[in-house]
Order: structure tokens, then C-alpha cells, then sequence
């Protein structure tokens, strides 16, 4: 495409000078804020943990995850909303979601070196 070598952001900066509303719109601002959410979902057999972690991994928001069958917790983290996260596996999967813990952190979260 002709546009292939413009950035990303100068595309967003654009379509927003051209037409305001149309920019407001598409524009998705990623939330600063780093989240861990710790949830409840029952899941009680090996198809429904497998298509729990699918439908975390289609996820684009969400960096890691933990499923901790036994104990019927499930863990997220990345930069997203909370509960729009929380509503979005509810209706994928079909199952109460319940959230326990969240814990946000401020700026730049940087992996420990190995």
C-alpha cells in the first residue's frame, strides 16, 4: 500500500486533523496503567480451561496469564481496563466471572533480568 512506510501515529494524527469525529472514533488510546487481575472462573474440565486460555490468548491487551485450575483462579496482566476484560471472558465463555484482586502500577514495568 502507499502508506506502508508512514508510522502508525502519524496515520491516527492525520485521520484526526482530516475529520475530528472519524478520529475520535478509531482512536483507541492504550491505558497507561499496567494491571494484574486476579480472578474466580470455574473451570472444571480440561475443554473448558483450553478454551479459557484460548479465548485469554486471542486477547490482544493481555501480556501474561495464569490458570490455576484447582484453585479456580486465573490471573491476567497487561495494560487493559479491569472489568472490560472481565465481561469480555464472561461472554466468550459463558461462565460467572468473579473478580478478586487487581493491582495497578504506575509507568514502565520492566521484566527482571534471568
Amino acid at each position: 500500500s502507499p502508506q506502508s512506510h508512514f508510522p502508525f501515529s502519524f496515520a491516527f494524527w492525520l485521520i484526526s486533523k482530516i475529520d475530528p469525529i472519524l478520529g475520535s472514533v478509531h482512536s483507541n488510546p492504550i491505558p497507561e496503567k499496567y494491571c494484574c487481575m486476579i480472578m474466580r472462573i470455574n473451570v472444571d474440565c480440561n475443554a473448558c480451561c483450553r478454551k479459557l486460555r484460548r479465548i485469554i490468548l486471542r486477547m490482544k491487551v493481555i501480556e501474561t496469564h495464569l490458570i490455576e485450575k484447582q484453585q479456580r483462579r486465573v490471573c491476567v496482566c497487561g495494560r487493559f481496563v479491569p472489568s472490560d476484560v472481565a465481561i469480555k471472558i464472561k461472554k466468550k465463555l459463558n461462565r460467572r466471572v468473579e473478580i478478586l484482586e487487581i493491582q495497578e502500577f504506575e509507568g514502565e514495568v520492566q521484566d527482571e533480568p534471568p
